[in-house]
């Protein structure tokens, strides 16, 4: 059962921000960064913005296996946008832009969810990857 207001914010954000709440939650899952395989089912308009977005996504490292269905979810509501507006299908339009609005949030793929975000400058010392940590 959801509770009242906004969802809670990930303890790994928290951390990120600084907060001190950050430091008094235990036990939250914290899956490894790796980009999921793209689910079978997925068409060729969805596979492709599968394809396009996790180049994106990669270098950020905090994408993991376990976001799959959200990703494809994603990419799919991309596909539907795409073909709505094709089909000039004013009322597949709206819907399919509200899925797609929905999940790109849930993945910090709008400019706002993004302010949410931070990641981790490159390091001279590591490969060069960016990844998760504190901000500069």
């Amino acid at each position: 059962m959801a509770g009242k207001g906004p969802a809670p914010t990930p303890t790994k954000i928290l951390k990120l921000r600084g907060s001190w709440r950050g430091n008094r939650r235990d036990g939250e899952p914290e899956p490894e960064p790796k980009l999921p395989a793209p689910p079978a089912y997925l068409k060729a308009g969805a596979r492709r913005e599968w394809d396009r977005i996790v180049k994106v996504l990669e270098p950020l490292q905090y994408v993991s296996e376990v976001d799959q269905q959200m990703l494809a979810a994603y990419c799919q509501s991309c596909a539907d946008y795409a073909a709505a507006i094709k089909a000039r299908n004013e009322p597949a339009i709206d819907k399919a832009f509200s899925r797609m609005l929905r999940s790109s949030c849930q993945l910090g793929l709008t400019p706002a969810s993004r302010t949410q975000c931070r990641i981790a400058k490159k390091d001279k010392t590591t490969d060069g990857k960016v990844g998760l940590g504190q901000a500069g």
